[in-house]
């Protein structure tokens, strides 16, 4: 988490202020590439633990961390503002062991192919109860998946009043030139 931090802190500062750090518990072959355990268990602790030290160590705060995975004695980094989004599938809980730790929820929800599927209002409202149930921020971010077609101000309205403050669209089959009228067009109204 340390390198973590680091790197984060760096890419903060060269992107003004526009890093949003997103953190989840990844997939077994991300871990015993490496010779770690990969059982759920484990990556979780690692996770939450991990985020835990970051939120840490980017306070400017000496630190005095002794965890179960992680032990930090005396070491002091400037300070530096980073938005943490956790994330994971939904409606399963490991988006949210990280919760207390995070400022944003970025949930996944699976189409039963190994897809994703675009989550609906009320889903996006479950999702939000589900974060700040598990220690979230009750103003932190609510990131929906959206899918690739441009929603309708009705369609935006309707996430924003379910606790959405992000709705992200799905660019990888869209053209350069449908991506470049997304931006012109600004937000939905």
């Amino acid at each position: 988490p340390w390198k973590l931090a680091l790197e984060a802190s760096t890419l903060q500062r060269l992107s003004g202020g526009r890093l949003v750090l997103g953190v989840g518990m990844g997939v077994p072959r991300d871990f015993t590439s490496f010779g770690e355990a990969a059982d759920a268990r484990s990556r979780a602790a690692r996770m939450t633990e991990g985020v835990e030290v970051v939120q840490k160590l980017l306070s400017g705060k000496v630190v005095e961390h002794h965890g179960e995975v992680y032990d930090v004695s005396g070491v002091r980094f400037a300070p530096v503002e980073v938005p943490v989004w956790t994330s994971g599938i939904w409606p399963r809980k490991v988006p949210f062991l990280a919760a207390a730790h995070a400022s944003g929820l970025f949930p996944i929800i699976q189409d039963g192919s190994g897809g994703f599927a675009v989550a609906s209002a009320e889903q996006a409202a479950r999702m939000k109860a589900d974060f700040v149930a598990a220690g979230g921020p009750a103003d932190g971010d609510l990131a929906i998946w959206g899918g690739g077609a441009r929603p309708s101000a009705a369609q935006v309205s309707e996430y924003a009043d379910a606790g959405a403050t992000w709705l992200l669209l799905d660019g990888w089959k869209a053209s350069l030139d449908e991506l470049r009228s997304y931006v012109s067009a600004g937000p939905p109204r």
